[in-house]
């Protein structure tokens, strides 16, 4: 008896054209679905190198001088100011100071070649514009030991400069 009435149930859907794999479409619909996103600026320090100063001499005429890169990137139209602090040993940007022990060695880093302008964090003294997505700005860090500093033990001097991507 239960087999008849099964029959019957999918024999009364089939002819009412209710069965589900036969539903037919009678008509179409649409609507929008509104999609956003909003880009922040941001921007991210991506490689920077060691300046290594060649052997410096107290008793030279000249001051030693060095150069080292780092790039920057970010998003684009991003207005952005590169600032570089004045490092584990300095007191001030203009007064950096490489240290080996207690000794230290007067240094400074520049922002172009002539060495005038001293690179510090407070006035920003780069500034530029984002290049875009996926595009690096490069950067030069002029660096100068000034000569005939005999105060300076012989030794292995480092300092660490943070560089401060603000945006």
């Amino acid at each position: 008896m239960e087999t008849k009435f099964i029959r019957l149930c999918v024999s009364s859907l089939l002819s009412a054209g209710l069965w589900v794999s036969g539903v037919a479409m009678a008509g179409t619909s649409t609507g929008t679905l509104n999609v956003s996103a909003t880009v922040n600026h941001s921007c991210r320090s991506l490689t920077t190198a060691p300046m290594n100063f060649p052997d410096y001499r107290a008793s030279a005429a000249s001051p030693t001088d060095a150069t080292t890169q780092f790039s920057v990137r970010c998003t684009l139209g991003t207005p952005v100011n590169i600032g570089l602090d004045k490092g584990t040993v300095g007191t001030s940007e203009a007064a950096r100071q490489l240290a080996n022990g207690s000794s230290r060695l007067s240094y400074n880093l520049y922002t172009s070649a002539a060495r005038t302008t001293v690179w510090d964090n407070t006035a920003a003294r780069v500034t530029a514009s984002g290049q875009g997505l996926g595009t690096d700005m490069s950067f030069t860090v002029y660096g100068r030991i000034p000569a005939g500093q005999f105060d300076a033990a012989p030794g292995a001097y480092t300092d660490t400069i943070t560089v401060v991507v603000s945006y």
